[in-house]
C-alpha cells in the first residue's frame, strides 16, 4: 500500500537514466496511478530508452475497487511477455469469467463513478486507517476503512495466518462500500 509518497518527473529521469546507462530492467507497480492528486502521474516507461526495459504491473483492485478478485495485467516487452505468460498460466490460471468481463466492462465503461471515488479520497482531510484489529486462534484480522468529510468507506480486511507467533500467510479482501 502506498505511503503517499511520489517521485518527482526529475527523479524517474535519473532513475531512467541510471537504468538505460546500466542496462538495468524496471519493475513498477502502477496500480495506484489513478489516484495523485497533485500534478500529473509519469510512468517511467515514458522516458527514452525505457519502453523496452519496462515491465508496468496494474489492476482493478485500486481504481475500480475489485479489491480480492485479483485481476491485473502487465505491460511488457513481447519475449519477457512470452514467458510470463507461461508462469501466470501454470500459477495464476483460470480467473472466473464474470471477473475477467468485469474487467472489460471497467476498462470500455464509463469512467465517472472511478473519478467521484478518486475525488472524494482526495478531499482534505480524507485519511486511511485501520479501523479494528482482532485475532481469533491462528487467524489475525485488520478492518480498514476511509474516511472523507461526508462518509466513512469500509475498505477491506487484512487476513492473517499466525503460528507461533510469526505470519505464515496473509490476504487482502473486501470491496469500498459506503457506510453512510
Amino acid at each position: 500500500n502506498p505511503t503517499g509518497g511520489v517521485l518527482a518527473p526529475e527523479e524517474i529521469a535519473r532513475i531512467a537514466e541510471i537504468a538505460r546507462h546500466h542496462g538495468i530492467p524496471v519493475l513498477s507497480d502502477e496500480i495506484y496511478r489513478r489516484f495523485l492528486y497533485e500534478g500529473e502521474f509519469v510512468s517511467i516507461a515514458r522516458f527514452p530508452g525505457m519502453k523496452e526495459r519496462t515491465i508496468i504491473l496494474d489492476g482493478f483492485s485500486k481504481s475500480y475497487a475489485m479489491t480480492g478478485w485479483r485481476l491485473g495485467f502487465g505491460v511488457m516487452p513481447a519475449p519477457l511477455a512470452e514467458h510470463v505468460t507461461r508462469l501466470m498460466t501454470n500459477s495464476a490460471s483460470c480467473t472466473a469469467t464474470f471477473i475477467q468481463q468485469a474487467g472489460v466492462a471497467a476498462l470500455e465503461g464509463d469512467d465517472t463513478p472511478v473519478q467521484a471515488m478518486v475525488a472524494e479520497f482526495g478531499k482534505p482531510g480524507a485519511t486511511f486507517s485501520m479501523k479494528q484489529q482482532f485475532v481469533e486462534g491462528d487467524y489475525a484480522y485488520i478492518r480498514w476503512t476511509a474516511e472523507t468529510a461526508d462518509n466513512v468507506y469500509e475498505v477491506g480486511t487484512d487476513t492473517f495466518v499466525v503460528r507461533d507467533g510469526k505470519i505464515m500467510a496473509q490476504s487482502f479482501t473486501g470491496k469500498i462500500t459506503r457506510k453512510v
